[in-house]
């Protein structure tokens, strides 16, 4: 992916544990950072990834980001498994995006509406 801009998908990592794995601890055992959890799902889906198209791979990079961006979120529920909460984070981002982008369009189109002249009452077309 060089030269397409900066990418949050970082390569593989060697630790093979599946991230469920990941949220048994034993007493003792610190929970693993949001960032390691990241790698991991990362790891996890790269081949998911891989098998996308270059326009997809960069919107799952860009659902990547909105799921880190919940990290107090996800690191404040370490008994919850990583990827449950990781979906609804990055649901979270697109729907904040969706509601943005619809108040900009309500707003834009208040805006174009209120610049046309105003129609008198409709008068009778003569036949």
């Amino acid at each position: 992916m060089a030269g397409h801009g900066s990418t949050v998908f970082t390569p593989l990592l060697e630790n093979q544990r599946s991230l469920h794995s990941l949220s048994v601890l034993t007493m003792g055992q610190s929970a693993p950072t949001v960032t390691q959890m990241m790698d991991r799902f990362q790891q996890r889906y790269g081949g998911f990834r891989a098998g996308l198209p270059r326009s997809e791979q960069a919107l799952f990079d860009r659902l990547l980001v909105e799921g880190h961006r919940h990290s107090t979120s996800l690191n404040s529920h370490p008994e919850l498994d990583f990827e449950r909460p990781l979906f609804l984070a990055m649901l979270l981002g697109v729907l904040e995006r969706l509601e943005r982008d619809r108040e900009h369009v309500h707003r834009r189109l208040y805006e174009l509406e209120s610049r046309l002249p105003r129609q008198q009452e409709a008068e009778p077309v003569a036949s």
